[in-house]
């Protein structure tokens, strides 16, 4: 009897090599239909960083083999224990695969954005240290430089995180600070 059998969504079919002596018919083909717009995949997350995990947190994804294709995607879901044997929360994401790139299966590493910030920065040549105190070269409109303390938070990959003392759009030294004093005048190099 021919029968047709209607899949709930569409996907790309693909072939099972189970042979026909395992289904009692050589005529018995099995096949995969698979839809991999969206690939889920489970992690272990360590238990230190079990307090930060939630719904919706922003992830990264490259394959293992091709570190410049970045795939973006979100945390789909969250345990809600402990694993008491390897000490880690399991977490599932969701990765955005629209070209169907990605293959079910494929070795992939995994960035979690769970402390992400949007914050003003600054390059750390820029920085002065004296004392307990930090200050920056700020450069006037007609390019006075004036020494201006600053606050500071994190550093990452050559940048340092300005908590106050500067406004987004305003003009620092960013390098050269030997050659430059206070309430003095200088000639802004662009790069």
């Amino acid at each position: 009897i021919d029968q047709d059998i209607i899949a709930p969504f569409d996907g790309v079919l693909g072939y099972r090599g189970i042979t026909g002596d395992i289904l009692g018919s050589n005529n018995s083909i099995i096949i995969t239909l698979d839809d991999n717009s969206i690939i889920y995949s489970d992690l272990k997350i360590p238990e230190t960083f079990a307090p930060f995990m939630k719904k919706g947190l922003p992830i990264m994804a490259r394959l293992s083999g091709s570190k410049n294709r970045v795939y973006n995607g979100k945390v789909y879901a969250v345990s809600s224990r402990i694993n008491a044997e390897t000490r880690s929360l399991l977490i599932r994401v969701m990765i955005e695969n629209e070209n169907s790139e990605l293959i079910p299966g494929s070795l992939l590493e995994v960035i979690i954005n769970y402390n992400e910030r949007n914050s003003l920065g600054i390059p750390d040549t820029s920085l002065m240290i004296v004392g307990n105190k930090t200050y920056v070269y700020k450069v006037s409109e007609d390019n006075i430089a004036d020494k201006t303390e600053i606050e500071i938070g994190i550093r990452d990959s050559g940048f340092i995180e300005v908590i106050s003392g500067l406004s987004e759009g305003e003009t620092i030294v960013a390098e050269g600070l030997k050659k430059v004093s206070p309430k003095s005048k200088i000639k802004p190099i662009e790069k």
